[in-house]
């Protein structure tokens, strides 16, 4: 009777899942987590798999090792076994179409974790051994409207210094800052709830650069924000072969021009740093 009488009701109409924010993206089902770290990977097997045997090996403070999360989200790679050979525990997603681009991953990624905290780590990053225990310190000390970058040493090859040394940001680190304009994705530090009150990468950002600092803008422009950067979270670039990251950067640069005309003024017009 119950069923017959369920059956007479008028039906809700459906309302289709991507006009719903909060299902535009898959959950992963998870406790909830300090930290996510986030890999944007396109075929670097080799420095990827480095790259989590440094996360394997940190000392840690203020979480457990269960507390971190790993998702790697591969942008179309093909002719690879990265799947067979990832620790278990890793949460992988390949995008089927290839060319997506690294901010999509990077959204996908943010929006899929489970964590607090989420560290946007490039697949060619080793961390040393105490830079996720200095990071959690540094967002206790100063607060969840802060970001922070990690220094990569080896930045583009052996003895390359992070290029951010260029205009004094290491000069007077571990403090917050308003030096949005150098923030560099390929170690950021962000609470997940900073991260949603952005628009999050800019996925038309598909020839390659600029994304980082565009980001760093979009932070900008939320109140109460700063950026820091934390020279205890020490990291080290792989020398690997050049890839695809910035294949097009001029035509990048067409697009920020377009979309965000008064980030494009300050940055590459007025050359603000």
């Amino acid at each position: 009777m119950g069923l017959l009488s369920d059956m007479t009701k008028p039906i809700k109409p459906m309302i289709p899942a991507r006009e719903v924010a909060e299902h535009r993206f898959a959950k992963v089902a998870a406790s909830p987590k300090v930290v996510s770290i986030i890999y944007n990977y396109y075929r670097k097997i080799d420095t990827v798999l480095q790259s989590i045997e440094s996360i394997d090996q940190q000392v840690l403070e203020h979480c457990r090792r269960d507390d971190i999360e790993i998702i790697l989200v591969d942008d179309g790679t093909q002719g690879e076994n990265l799947l067979e050979m990832l620790p278990p525990s890793v949460i992988y997603l390949w995008q089927r179409k290839i060319g997506y681009g690294i901010c999509r991953a990077k959204n996908t990624g943010a929006r899929l974790a489970n964590g607090k905290y989420l560290l946007f780590l490039d697949p060619d990053i080793m961390l040393s051994r105490g830079m996720i225990a200095t990071m959690l310190n540094e967002f206790i000390n100063h607060g969840d409207d802060v970001a922070q970058c990690g220094y990569i040493q080896d930045y583009h090859f052996v003895g390359c210094p992070d290029p951010r040394t260029e205009f004094g940001v290491w000069e007077a680190p571990n403090r917050p800052t308003n030096r949005f304009y150098q923030i560099a994705g390929g170690a950021l530090a962000i609470a997940k709830s900073l991260y949603l009150r952005t628009p999050g990468f800019d996925e038309d950002l598909i020839y390659g650069g600029v994304e980082d600092i565009l980001f760093g803008y979009h932070l900008k422009c939320v109140p109460d924000t700063s950026v820091m950067f934390n020279r205890q979270m020490e990291c080290r670039h792989i020398p690997h072969r050049p890839g695809g990251a910035h294949a097009d950067v001029a035509r990048t640069w067409n697009i920020v021009k377009e979309k965000w005309p008064q980030f494009y003024d300050d940055y590459y017009v007025r050359g603000l740093r």
